[in-house]
């Protein structure tokens, strides 16, 4: 199947339409659409992992997905962590995360952290690095970094600042690339959040409505 080649901001769309079709409110959304469009501008398959992050998410409870308190060390907590919600989280606290190694527990699609650390390592001129069985995320003021298996779907992660090795990471030449497949599970998601016909909305839209020729 031929992949889509669509913009970043059309990502970004469609990514913050399915996060709030799962049941995120709209500020978590907005990060959902962001992380997802900050991993395809590095060449990473941002709709791609979002996708499969709504999946599991989509039923789940948000006490059951989002960190207990706000000590950005959750490694001993019983169940997996939404990144969008721990990077939330991150963001909010950014000494604390620069202050020294934090570890942030069992993540889902650990991939989806990186718009936020980059945010925070941006406003404190701190490089940060995330961690995960044999990957590494780098972020900072340079730009971005990886090596390893970023792709993994579920990892504990731990972040601490460092130095940006690894490959750069960079946005796409020719477009960007995205699976059909996982671009209609977005869509099917953001579907959610349309307003269903009604009779009335029906007969003012285009078409003959009622008209006989």
């Amino acid at each position: 199947m031929t992949a889509l080649v669509l913009s970043s901001n059309e990502i970004d769309a469609m990514a913050t339409k399915a996060a709030k079709g799962v049941g995120m409110p709209w500020g978590l959304a907005s990060d959902a659409g962001r992380a997802a469009r900050w991993l395809a501008d590095h060449g990473l398959p941002g709709p791609e992992v979002l996708a499969d992050l709504l999946e599991w998410r989509d039923g789940r409870p948000h006490a059951e997905v989002a960190p207990p308190d706000v000590g950005l060390s959750w490694v001993d907590h019983p169940t997996v962590l939404d990144p969008v919600v721990v990077g939330a989280v991150c963001a909010d606290l950014p000494e604390r995360l620069v202050a020294g190694r934090a570890e942030l527990g069992r993540i889902r699609q650990p991939l989806l952290l990186g718009a936020a650390l980059a945010s925070v390592a941006i406003r404190t001129r701190t490089a940060l690095v995330a961690s995960w069985e044999d990957a590494t995320l780098g972020v900072g003021a340079g730009g971005a970094t990886g090596c390893g298996s970023l792709g993994v779907v579920e990892a504990a992660v731990t972040v601490e600042p460092g130095r940006l090795d690894g490959e750069q990471l960079a946005a796409p030449v020719d477009g960007w690339a995205v699976d059909p497949a996982a671009w209609a599970r977005l869509e099917a998601y953001a579907h959610r959040t349309y307003a269903p016909d009604t009779e009335s909305s029906r007969l003012r839209g285009a078409g003959a409505g009622l008209i006989d020729d």
